[in-house]
């Protein structure tokens, strides 16, 4: 049989088999009724306030604290690629990003395309890899646009990660691991009402990987789907395939440890209102991070990695609704060696903070269930480069600084006596960007530049048949530019009384999207649950860069006199399209039969039908400008020349994607899940040889997990996981291949 067609097959087995998980058939803490059927549960990041899952016509679905328990994953970037169907960009050694429904996935920068919250309010992370799963209990994955409540990046979607809270009775519980590739590991947990008026919980993770992992060699889907080769494609169309290596290599220079804790406290006051604190951190020295595999350890290297953030909220119940005032910050460190000698010296930082604070009103007026506030944002980034150990030597990227107020409003009712469901938000945000004072940067002038931009949304929801149900959403989401695309100036050292110029564009719009998605669902019950989705995403006011030459004698001179020789500038040159289809099912034989157990079949299909970014050919319009005097730069910049368009296909995002489990848990002795991922077709950047100018198409993989547990007492379960089951040679990021077959055992002590 054609590989092709091969592949097409096994891929049709997998949907009809796994199907996709819904929201609501993966959630464990249902409710019940009085029947016993289920209930879809309640969501928050949809609406900013609890709601039932069937009343949001956006997509949504969640990963609960059981399917944490048995997934395997050390961090949430792990989690969300087994359970959730959404694309990831991901290294061996504590680097991840996230991206959905033909965004690509992205990390290390203030603004992304999908928006990550933690418990509501934008993360202090620019990594995935650096949320551990320790005090997680769910995660819940919006698709569409979502501006119109959380403002800049909710393009794509939102990840929004709940951590626990333990407002009844007193638990706790502490977690030993061991396995392959001398990993060692240790959970603990503590939580629940210490007083009529507080609680509290404290979370803490060790983590250890002591000796190089060994890359998958077993193979049997990647044989099975032809996939053993990548496909190189250049400029003209060509193609060729390339070999892919690893089978069985160990990866040296891939050990690293960290440890991670977070601590909650909460009391409630007279009057119904409470306060809530919560500090989390998160810390790795010494990481080893493995280099491309093409290049053999010439990339290897070693950083140090740190994060932290803490938040403050009041919030109570009055006679007009519930209130709440939130203030949070967060920092995130990145140090860099220079190389992996034991002389080696951090030569390279990042630091990205974050600070903000929300004000939320929860209500009902006539009828209407409404949430509003107003928000207020702040992202800095700021890097320092070394020549030697603690000698500055200015950085990379000028220091910049982001910045919003907005407000914001949602409102939910019902029409036509029930028959349909109608929600409306819009937002307002004020965004200002920054370009600050850069240490060692002489060439850098701070500045700054604001613009106002409005989002609104709107969905319903029409119920048809008792539990079917049509849904369908608009929405507007946007990203913030760059600050020194849009309020930027740098000006070379003049060589020869000549300079060049960058300088940004202040009447650059952020690049914003469209998204319209519709389908029909099915309410989880008697077991069953599914969804089916279509969606389309128009992108426009991609931002490209410009540029412009002068030849010597006909060049325009600065004020001080200087001749520009070069002028480069950015300009909204660029559009995408994203088209596709997302399908959902899960069945719980257990719920059918009104039994207490679960035996669950479910899973999550996406296809991308079309994903393409299209560049128009931009430049600086250079007429009059070589007779110019005394020119301020920024008046370069204001005229452009377009030439032809360019399509190219979105870069590493999976033509389709498939995740599904079967799950067994007896609520008393027995529980285990078999897990499948299926990531089609990608393609990325070619780096595997600098000399070479194309693109590379990743061959498809399918990566099988297991876990197993039983309960040896009533406070004692024993677990085994099996990560990569048949042992596949498989990657997110072409040249850093993942581990292959690990195993690991747990010992959990609950009280």
């Amino acid at each position: 049989m054609h590989r092709y067609s091969f592949q097409r097959l096994t891929l049709t087995i997998l949907v009809s088999t796994f199907g996709a998980a819904s929201a609501s058939a993966q959630q464990a803490r249902t409710q019940r009724d009085s029947a016993g059927v289920r209930l879809a549960p309640l969501v928050t990041t949809a609406t900013r306030s609890p709601a039932r899952s069937d009343e949001i016509a956006q997509r949504i679905s969640v990963v609960d604290s059981v399917q944490i328990a048995t997934t395997p994953g050390l961090d949430v970037a792990d989690l969300l690629k087994r359970a959730a169907g959404v694309d990831i960009v991901q290294y061996p050694s504590l680097l991840a990003g996230v991206g959905m429904r033909g965004f690509r996935p992205q990390l290390g920068v203030l603004s992304t395309h999908t928006l990550l919250l933690v418990d509501g309010r934008p993360a202090d992370v620019t990594n995935l890899a650096l949320l551990d799963l320790a005090g997680v209990e769910r995660i819940e994955v919006l698709k569409g646009a979502a501006s119109a409540l959380y403002g800049s990046s909710a393009v794509a979607g939102v990840v929004n990660v709940i951590t626990r809270r333990t407002l009844q009775g007193r638990t706790a519980s502490l977690s030993a691991a061991g396995g392959s590739f001398s990993t060692s590991e240790a959970i603990g947990h503590a939580g629940g009402v210490l007083t009529d008026r507080v609680d509290g919980d404290v979370d803490g993770h060790f983590y250890r990987e002591g000796s190089p992992y060994r890359i998958g060699n077993g193979n049997t889907f990647r044989d099975a789907l032809g996939a053993g080769t990548a496909t190189r494609i250049f400029p003209d169309g060509k193609r060729v395939e390339i070999t892919e290596p690893g089978n069985g290599v160990y990866r040296d220079g891939a050990n690293y440890k960290y440890g991670s804790g977070a601590a909650r406290h909460g009391v409630a006051l007279d009057g119904g209102f409470r306060v809530d604190g919560r500090v989390d951190g998160f810390s790795a020295r010494d990481v080893q991070t493995p280099g491309d595999i093409n290049f053999g350890n010439d990339q290897d290297g070693y950083e140090n990695l740190r994060r932290g953030g803490a938040e403050l909220s009041v919030s109570g119940v009055r006679s007009f609704g519930t209130v709440r005032l939130r203030a949070y910050g967060g920092r995130e460190a990145s140090e860099y060696f220079n190389d992996v000698s034991d002389t080696r010296f951090v030569n390279f930082t990042s630091v990205t903070s974050t600070s903000g604070a929300q004000l939320e009103l929860t209500t009902q007026l006539s009828g209407v269930a409404i949430t509003a506030g107003a928000d207020a944002t702040r992202a800095q980034a700021t890097s320092s480069l070394y020549t030697a150990p603690g000698v500055a030597g200015g950085t990379y990227s000028p220091d910049s600084r982001n910045g919003s107020a907005a407000l914001f409003a949602q409102a939910r009712t019902t029409l036509f006596g029930g028959r349909a469901i109608l929600n409306l938000g819009a937002r307002l945000d004020q965004v200002r960007v920054r370009l600050l004072d850069t240490p060692l940067r002489p060439d850098v002038r701070a500045s700054s530049n604001s613009f106002t931009v409005f989002n609104p949304s709107a969905g319903l929801v029409v119920p048809i048949a008792g539990v079917l149900r049509a849904h369908g959403s608009v929405g507007r989401g946007f990203v913030t530019p760059d600050a020194f695309a849009r309020a930027g100036l740098t000006q070379s050292a003049p060589v020869k009384n000549v300079v060049a110029i960058a300088v940004g564009n202040a009447t650059l719009l952020p690049e914003h999207a469209i998204t319209v998605d519709g389908g029909l669902g099915l309410s989880p019950t008697n077991g069953f649950g599914a969804d089916l989705t279509l969606f389309s995403t128009s992108v426009r006011d991609r931002i490209t860069s410009a540029s412009a030459s002068y030849a010597a004698g006909s060049r325009p001179t600065t004020v001080e006199g200087f001749q520009i020789s070069r002028v480069r500038t950015s300009v909204n040159a660029g559009s995408a399209v994203m088209r596709g289809v997302e399908a959902s099912a899960g069945y719980d034989l257990g719920a059918a039969l009104h039994r207490s157990y679960r035996l669950r079949l479910s899973g999550e299909y996406t296809r991308l039908l079309t994903a393409v970014e299209r560049t128009r050919a931009a430049s600086l319009d250079t007429t009059g400008a070589g007779s110019r005097t005394g020119v301020d730069p920024a008046s370069l910049a204001t005229a452009f020349v377009f030439g032809a368009e360019r399509e190219q296909p979105v870069l590493n995002v999976a033509r389709a994607t498939v995740t599904g489990a079967l799950e067994y848990d007896d609520f008393s002795l027995l529980r285990g899940r078999l897990g499948a991922r299926y990531v089609g077709r990608r393609r990325d950047n070619d780096f595997s040889d600098y000399s070479i100018f194309a693109d590379v198409e990743y061959p498809p993989f399918l990566v099988f997990d297991a876990t197993g547990g039983v309960k040896l007492s009533d406070r004692l379960r024993l677990d085994l996981t099996v990560a990569n089951l048949t042992d596949e040679n498989y990657y997110e990021k072409r040249g850093y291949n993942l581990p292959g077959r690990a195993l690991r055992v747990h010992l959990t002590a609950a009280y």
